[in-house]
């Protein structure tokens, strides 16, 4: 990184500006500069507040818990810590939509063991717990097939596959299940079964405060998602740069051009934060083998109400 002088981030959204955060943090000789086409920044979050009310255009909220610890440790240390707000115990409630009704997800052992949503459970347990440590599994397998060596079908299409869809708004028949769900991977090799795995599962002393927050499962902000985005622009100061629509990107023999319409920016080194489709209009010209590989990315919409 030391023979990096300057560094352009595309894009403002969450990614862009952690990205700006921590290479201003880490390399503080570096000259870095982040561009947003839009004149605000947070890319797909977006908070309206209108009457008093908050209405998300986009994440609603996020996890403290499993890797979602280090997230919440970044909040606190960018100074958000004091404008959390917890979810409350209804925003648990969760329903799946089964033969045209609305289903309660089950929450507690009894009632999954009646409820329709988890029908088969108890097949699907007996499933889970026969797999063995280093029993033979794929390099790579997709989250319905690695979902179905532990569960079963049943379970997979009407539990596991809605939850996916919430989550990622993907195909589990295509989704890789060690790039999603790592941590269950882990526990798989180490123990076979899930739940035997889970059971073991010690979990890490934490304070009052964070036990407060792990138990709530979903936090945000005071002004909405919005304001994580702000915070990070205000440390970021002038290496911010909103209103820079890039026309392309051209190789330099060292280094790229971002060509604006009013000028050009040198860089040694570019991060893209873009959407692949949208990267790829930029270096069609110059890496025709990138487009080429950016374009065959897919994407979907997902609306929540």
């Amino acid at each position: 990184m030391s023979e990096q002088k300057r560094i352009a981030v595309l894009g403002a959204g969450i990614s862009g500006l952690a990205t700006g955060y921590f290479l201003k943090k880490e390399c503080p000789g570096v000259e870095l500069r982040v561009f947003e086409k839009q004149n605000r920044v947070g890319g797909l979050l977006d908070t309206v507040i209108h009457d008093g009310r908050i209405f998300e255009m986009g994440a609603r909220g996020m996890r403290p818990g499993g890797k979602g610890r280090s997230v919440l440790d970044f909040v606190r240390e960018i100074g958000l810590g004091e404008q959390m707000v917890l979810a409350n115990k209804e925003a648990k409630v969760r329903f799946l939509l089964m033969d045209g009704k609305l289903k309660k997800v089950p929450v507690t052992p009894l009632t999954a063991a009646f409820s329709p949503v988890t029908r088969g459970i108890l097949a699907a347990i007996y499933r889970d717990i026969r797999i063995k440590p280093g029993s033979p599994r794929p390099e790579d397998e997709s989250i319905e097939e690695f979902s179905r060596r532990h569960f079963g079908r049943v379970i997979t299409r009407n539990l596991i596959e809605p939850i996916v869809a919430g989550i990622w708004g993907g195909d589990i028949g295509k989704l890789s299940a060690s790039a999603t769900l790592p941590i269950l991977v882990e526990m798989e090799k180490k123990h076979g079964s899930l739940i035997k795995a889970l059971l073991k599962r010690r979990r890490t002393p934490v304070s009052p405060q964070d036990e407060r927050t792990l138990e709530a499962g979903l936090y945000t902000f005071k002004k909405g998602m919005t304001q994580l985005a702000e915070q990070l622009a205000g440390h970021l100061g002038d290496q911010l740069r909103l209103s820079s629509d890039i026309i392309r990107i051209e190789k330099r023999v060292a280094g790229y051009n971002l060509v604006f319409e009013d000028g050009v920016y040198e860089a040694d080194m570019v991060v893209s934060t873009l959407p692949a489709y949208v990267l790829a209009g930029l270096v069609r010209d110059s890496f025709p083998e990138l487009d080429v590989l950016l374009n065959g990315v897919e994407y979907v919409s997902m609306a929540v109400v």
